[in-house]
């Protein structure tokens, strides 16, 4: 026997601010929030459970009330998550958990950008000594068998200018 999910309005926004109180498993996709609106509406029998377009509609007003008023942040449809990835649909977070995303992927494209400077400066040292690498100048250098070849022979030659000469060298 089917059971079809019927809740007024004010039902379906009280489970949902319960919903959004919550504090683990962010962020959260829409039909999470469906889940567990009908789970706070007492729904046990979830096999049997149909959720009619009405109701999926209430639950998205719902949400949207939710983050119009500061209760959740919405990445929406086609936007970007805090970290750069593209959602195919709606992600809903707690304000605190999308500052700490925000933050979290600031820290790592400085972290990123820092990485892509120092290998900038290792390719950049490899074309000096006449080895250019396959690979954008940001990243780890991809060399051939031939160029790793003239790296080994110049390393080899300044280990032994630096033993035989190291005086000189180092002024």
């Amino acid at each position: 026997m089917t059971v079809i999910v019927q809740a007024t309005h004010q039902q379906v926004t009280d489970a949902l601010a319960q919903w959004a109180a919550t504090e683990e498993d962010w962020p959260r996709r829409t039909v999470t929030a469906m889940w567990a609106v009908v789970r706070q509406l007492g729904y046990d029998d979830t096999a049997n459970l149909h959720m009619p377009g009405k109701f999926q509609r209430q639950v998205k007003r719902g949400l949207e009330a939710l983050a119009d008023s500061g209760q959740l942040v919405k990445v929406g449809r086609g936007s970007r998550t805090p970290d750069g990835r593209a959602v195919a649909q709606p992600l809903w977070y707690s304000p605190q958990t999308h500052q700490a995303a925000t933050d979290a992927a600031r820290v790592q494209q400085r972290a990123d950008a820092a990485e892509g400077e120092r290998w900038q400066a290792i390719n950049d040292a490899l074309a000096q000594l006449g080895i250019p690498s396959s690979q954008a100048a940001t990243a780890a250098p991809c060399l051939s068998q031939d160029q790793w070849g003239t790296l080994m022979m110049l390393a080899k030659t300044g280990k032994e200018l630096w033993a035989s000469q190291p005086e000189q060298i180092a002024e």
